[in-house]
């Protein structure tokens, strides 16, 4: 095999290369978009990293108060001028407005300074006086009479603005009254739960008998629904039916999830 190689002739002129010719000015602003980009990724870098302890430090904020150990402070006290005791009291979800159930009625008062607010009260059904309340919470309670009458009741609190303040006006509302007590005697324990469909009050009526009242409301195709309304009066069952009851109930709830 041969191998030829090329070599110029002494004759020939070598060429030389095209001399690289670049602008002052272009290399200059390519060096200025080389500078800023590198400062805005590294701005960017930091800017993340900062954020990221913020959080951390937000988080570590909200639930250090948790390993706290939980105090109660006395603000202010607000004497409440009424000849009877209280059964029960709650407070708007301001905490601007309070009231007070006693067996007169219903008192609104100004957690501020104590003063009276005035409240939309409904047309008194009867003159029988409160002998008890079920327990309080967000949404409809019942009121124990001593003529052994039930009342469903539900205090409401209509927020405005006018002029830019708030103001709020309390209102309560009264159902159809349920006699719970055959023989008319004051209904001082109770408990009322409403479901969707009716509602549910119980209440102690004799030293070994609880009532059960039931009002159901049935949809109409046409127009309101009507209620039906059932009374049961049994003895209360023994500590061995409740535990029974309660396991079943817990048993079921494990087996739902």
């Amino acid at each position: 095999m041969l191998i030829e190689t090329m070599r110029p002739k002494v004759s020939e002129p070598l060429r030389s290369a095209r001399p690289l010719v670049v602008q002052s000015n272009r290399l200059s602003g390519r060096l200025l978009l080389d500078r800023l980009a590198h400062r805005v990724v590294m701005l960017g870098g930091v800017t993340v990293v900062a954020s990221i302890l913020a959080i951390f430090f937000v988080i570590a904020s909200e639930v250090y108060p948790l390993f706290e150990k939980p105090t109660a402070t006395l603000e202010a006290t607000i004497p409440i001028t009424s000849t009877s005791s209280a059964f029960a009291m709650g407070v708007d979800e301001y905490r601007e407005v309070a009231f007070v159930v006693s067996e007169n009625g219903f008192r609104f008062v100004s957690v501020r300074d104590g003063s009276p607010v005035e409240a939309r009260l409904p047309a008194e059904r009867n003159s029988q006086k409160i002998s008890g309340v079920s327990t309080l919470g967000r949404g409809p309670f019942a009121i124990g009479q001593v003529n052994g009458f039930v009342l469903p009741a539900e205090v409401r609190f209509n927020v405005t603005y006018p002029d830019g303040e708030r103001k709020i006006e309390p209102e309560v509302v009264l159902g159809d009254p349920i006699q719970i007590s055959a023989t008319g005697q004051p209904v001082q324990t109770l408990a009322h739960v409403v479901t969707p469909v009716g509602s549910i009050t119980a209440a102690l009526v004799g030293p070994k008998q609880v009532a059960i009242a039931t009002v159901t409301i049935r949809k109409a195709l046409v127009g309101k629904g009507k209620k039906a309304f059932a009374l049961v009066t049994e003895k209360p069952p023994s500590r061995s039916i409740i535990e029974k009851f309660v396991r079943q109930s817990v048993v079921r709830g494990l087996h739902a999830t």
